[in-house]
């Protein structure tokens, strides 16, 4: 009798409290639904006069076209790292390297005229966000983003990769070489992705982990490499075929070695040991990195889990309804 008199006296105290709490509620929500239309109304205004006081288009920092860009600016740097080899060791092989200019330059040109395109935009069109006094500002002002973009790490690369060494193409050749510094661009891969991975969150909800970019760049790392190393090949050998040039490279970088394909002159040996000391190196960080990535894994699903546990444990041992129930 005594419990279920608690238990009484517990309801009624839980339902008063319920419905003060349901009024405090109510109360709250009306005010706050008032102060939401001020500060909407506040905002929009603040809006407007952004719009009328800016002069010229901007593309916002939550605008759709930087994941568009890049995207682009991922399939051109993949382009060049993996088109030029290629183009060097065939031409080599067939005894046309000296040739000044062939069909395929036509999309290196589309390209350099897109990124040079770009360098414009992005000092007079791409704003940018920054912190100022602990708020979040979006910064229109074409001074502030021309000189932010011209002292940056891109503008430096750009200005490399869009120089025109191909023109002394005209005069002496080897236009395909002349055209081997677009491969500069293998260093912005880092810094793409990156930013791909914000404005993906930002633009569009889609959350991308660290660990997925680190395993896309593993991969894109992991497929230059044995293009490059089989087009370095290609070169020494003198007129290998392509797929034998592949297969090498991957016996040699994942140090299987079968021993089809030998060395056959002091050149062609120290290429394999160099391939053969790159491939040891990258296997053992493509291991250690997949190690890590599943070992990361376990610990997070262990520590929610965990955290699942000891709440159900506060939430029956230590609940004031749950000890009179038992007693």
């Amino acid at each position: 009798m005594l419990t279920f008199r608690v238990l009484g006296s517990l309801l009624r105290f839980c339902n008063e409290h319920l419905i003060l709490r349901y009024l405090e509620v109510i109360t709250a929500s009306a005010s706050k639904s008032a102060d939401n239309k001020n500060r909407s109304h506040k905002l929009q205004k603040i809006g407007f006069d952004a719009v009328v006081i800016s002069q010229g288009f901007r593309i916002p920092p939550s605008s759709r076209v930087h994941i568009i860009w890049g995207m682009f600016s991922l399939c051109a740097i993949l382009y060049y790292t993996i088109s030029l080899p290629i183009r060097v060791a065939y031409l080599s092989s067939s005894g046309t390297l000296q040739k000044a200019l062939d069909c395929s330059f036509a999309i290196d040109y589309l390209l350099d005229f897109i990124f040079a395109v770009d360098i414009f935009f992005r000092m007079r069109v791409y704003s940018y966000e920054t912190i100022e006094n602990g708020r979040s500002t979006v910064i229109t002002d074409i001074h502030l983003m021309t000189r932010r973009y011209l002292s940056s790490r891109a503008f430096r690369i750009n200005c490399l990769c869009l120089a025109p060494f191909d023109l002394l193409a005209c005069f002496f050749g080897y236009a395909s070489l002349l055209r081997f510094s677009k491969v500069i661009r293998i260093f912005e891969l880092q810094s793409v992705l990156s930013k791909l991975q914000r404005d993906l969150e930002l633009c569009m909800g889609v959350v991308v982990s660290s660990s997925q970019i680190s395993s896309l760049i593993m991969i894109i790392s992991s497929v230059l490499i044995i293009v490059w190393c089989s087009c370095g090949w290609n070169l020494i050998r003198g007129g290998e075929v392509a797929y034998k040039s592949v297969y090498w490279t991957v016996t040699t970088i994942t140090t299987v070695g079968y021993g089809d394909i030998i060395p056959k002159n002091l050149k062609e040996t120290v290429y394999t040991i160099i391939v053969g000391a790159i491939g040891a190196t990258f296997t053992a960080a493509i291991i250690a990195n997949i190690t890590n990535y599943f070992h990361q894994n376990d610990i997070t699903d262990e520590s929610l889990n965990h955290k699942f546990t000891v709440l159900k444990v506060r939430f029956i041992f230590d609940s004031s309804l749950e000890r009179l129930i038992r007693e």
